[in-house]
C-alpha cells in the first residue's frame, strides 16, 4: 500500500511558478479551480511603456503643430518682404530712369554731352 501511495504522489502534476489555485466556497463545498496568472511585473511594464509611448506621441504631435505654425509665420513674413523688395526695385527703376534724370537736369540748367557719356552696369 505504501508503494501505491508513493506512486500516486509521484503521478500528481507539479505546479508551475505562474499557476495559482483559487478556492471558491459555494454552499458549503470547496471547489478548486486552476488559472494562469500573468506576471504582474511584465504586465505593469508593458502598460507603462504603452502609456509613455502614447504621451510621447501626443507631445510630438503638439511640437509638430507648433513647428508648422512657426513655419507658416516665417513664410508669410518672407512673402511680405519679397513683395516689399519688388516694390522698392520698381520705385528705384522709376526714379533712376533716363527720362526723369534728363528732366531734373534740364530744370537745374544742366546739359548732357552724348560723346562723353558712359553706361555703367552692375
Amino acid at each position: 500500500m505504501s508503494q501505491q501511495a508513493a506512486r500516486k504522489l509521484n503521478q500528481q502534476p507539479q505546479q508551475s511558478a505562474n499557476v495559482k489555485f483559487q478556492k471558491k466556497h459555494i454552499k458549503g463545498e470547496t471547489i478548486v479551480s486552476r488559472y494562469l496568472v500573468p506576471d504582474t511585473f511584465l504586465f505593469v511594464t508593458v502598460l507603462a511603456v504603452s502609456v509613455a509611448l502614447a504621451i510621447w506621441t501626443v507631445c510630438l504631435s503638439a511640437q509638430l503643430t507648433s513647428a508648422q505654425s512657426s513655419l507658416q509665420a516665417v513664410t508669410q513674413k518672407m512673402s511680405q518682404l519679397h513683395e516689399k523688395n519688388v516694390t522698392t526695385s520698381q520705385t528705384v527703376s522709376e526714379l533712376s530712369s533716363r527720362a526723369r534724370l534728363e528732366k531734373i537736369a534740364k530744370k537745374a540748367g544742366l546739359s548732357m554731352k552724348e560723346n562723353s557719356t558712359r553706361n555703367v552696369t552692375k
